[in-house]
């Protein structure tokens, strides 16, 4: 089945009206014929023909023919192509890309809402046949992407796409900085990342407020200097939050990570632990965007691929349409000498 990359291009077939009005109106014209001394005269007289001939016929219909190559030429035909036979679609959602997969035999599949995407991936790798090629369309949330990044044999081709709602807000705590006042601490995430901002407000009745300390167990790897910096940052986020952060043997562990060492010179370590610590079930709230890019599994080995490849026909519709043009000039000569 022929696709196109520019469909609309196609509109251009209409312009096959033009070779036919042309040939039309030449026949209606007719030719002139002159004949002995009267052709020496100025307005000659003119004998219409209204027979056609076969030759103008075929002539008119390669016209027509080049007019509608010339169209699909514009368009950007394309097929594709696909060497180990029909794969599996792997969906979270409706798209209508995967239904029209699904129309050329593709095995339809839905992963499992219930777990991250990676997770779901790994469980359809191992029973799907070796070597069958993956179509996965999925939501582009980081929530829905967690733990290490899946590792396959097989050809996969991984497509994220946006979700409705961009940008979602939450009150993420309240809590008390003094005997008539609470601090309210709320969340705003979108595509670019999730933030948090606070307000300080008078204590009113009925506020539920967290009057407790959150504590932390730092685990600086043996570092000091990093223990140290983990420590300030910590430091920094309680004080910014308004929140009374201890250290203690317990409670969320604070694990330093080498992504950290940049954040770490550039003042953005608070940041970074606040989105660590304070993330208490906001997995639902985040609208964070993945980079497409870290989506894909990691391939191993040399199996060959079987996602179906697109074949560019654009040169062969090149090499129809010189052909249809060189047969038509060459009528178009014996025509003119006969």
């Amino acid at each position: 089945m022929i696709h196109f990359f520019q469909p609309m291009a196609l509109w251009a077939m209409t312009g096959v009206l033009i070779p036919v009005i042309v040939h039309l109106w030449n026949d209606w014209r007719g030719r002139v014929l002159r004949i002995g001394s009267v052709a020496l005269l100025t307005g000659a007289s003119r004998r219409v023909s209204w027979s056609l001939r076969l030759t103008k016929l075929f002539l008119l219909f390669l016209r027509c023919l080049l007019v509608i190559a010339l169209a699909g030429l514009l368009a950007g035909p394309y097929v594709f192509r696909n060497s180990l036979g029909k794969g599996w679609v792997l969906v979270a959602g409706h798209r209508a890309t995967a239904d029209s997969l699904v129309k050329m035999g593709f095995e339809r599949h839905v992963l499992d809402s219930g777990v991250n995407y990676w997770e779901a991936f790994r469980r359809m790798d191992s029973v799907a046949p070796a070597g069958v090629p993956f179509f996965v369309f999925t939501p582009g949330l980081v929530s829905g992407f967690g733990g290490v990044r899946p590792v396959t044999e097989r050809e996969v081709h991984w497509e994220v796409y946006p979700v409705g709602d961009s940008v979602s807000e939450w009150v993420e705590g309240a809590y008390r900085v003094s005997v008539d006042s609470i601090l309210v601490v709320r969340g705003v995430s979108g595509g670019t990342g999730t933030f948090f901002r606070r307000e300080r407000m008078a204590r009113f009745e009925g506020a539920l407020v967290d009057t407790a300390a959150m504590v932390v167990m730092v685990d600086d790897g043996g570092d000091a200097r990093r223990g140290k910096q983990i420590r300030a940052a910590l430091k920094a986020l309680g004080e910014y939050m308004g929140r009374r952060i201890r250290e203690g043997s317990s409670g969320t562990v604070v694990r330093w990570r080498p992504e950290w060492e940049e954040a770490a010179w550039d003042g953005r370590l608070p940041v970074v632990l606040g989105e660590l610590i304070f993330r208490r079930g906001v997995s639902d709230k985040d609208r964070r965007v993945i980079d497409p890019g870290q989506v894909a599994p990691v391939r191993v080995g040399d199996v060959a691929g079987g996602v179906p490849e697109r074949v560019d026909w654009r040169p062969v519709f090149w090499g129809f349409v010189f052909l249809l043009f060189l047969i038509e000039r060459i009528i178009v000569f014996r025509y003119d000498k006969a």
